[in-house]
């Protein structure tokens, strides 16, 4: 096996497993999480669904043979790949409101804010 040859197997296996893992972990943290209720945890999954859709004419060339050409398919490719920045922004606006509701809330402790508790 040549060095080319083992990147492109690696390439294959790669691309497949995230492609199946962007699909499959929505539904595997279902009973765990109900990531539905929670902005943070639509975001994550969207952003795995762009990653899925992305790398979907990979995944059909791989597994089927089939290579995808139509125009049609660049444009939906094309918006996947777009939308993954954006909802990495979305997700930044989320943390930094998270975190700014956090500051706020922890002025209004009995101790200043200091949420370490003493046994004392």
């Amino acid at each position: 096996m040549t060095q080319l040859q083992f990147l492109l197997d690696w390439i294959e296996v790669a691309v497949l497993a995230a492609f199946c893992t962007s699909l499959l972990l929505p539904l595997a943290l279902l009973p765990f999480w109900k990531w539905y209720k929670d902005g943070f945890g639509v975001n994550l999954n969207i952003k795995d669904f762009a990653v899925a859709l992305a790398l979907l004419a990979a995944f059909l060339h791989y597994v089927f043979g089939f290579n995808p050409g139509d125009l049609w398919f660049k444009y939906v490719q094309a918006t996947a790949i777009t939308a993954i920045p954006v909802i990495l922004i979305w997700r930044f606006t989320i943390i930094v409101k998270e975190q700014r509701r956090g500051a706020r809330s922890k002025g209004k402790h009995k101790n200043g804010g200091n949420n370490v508790t003493s046994n004392t």
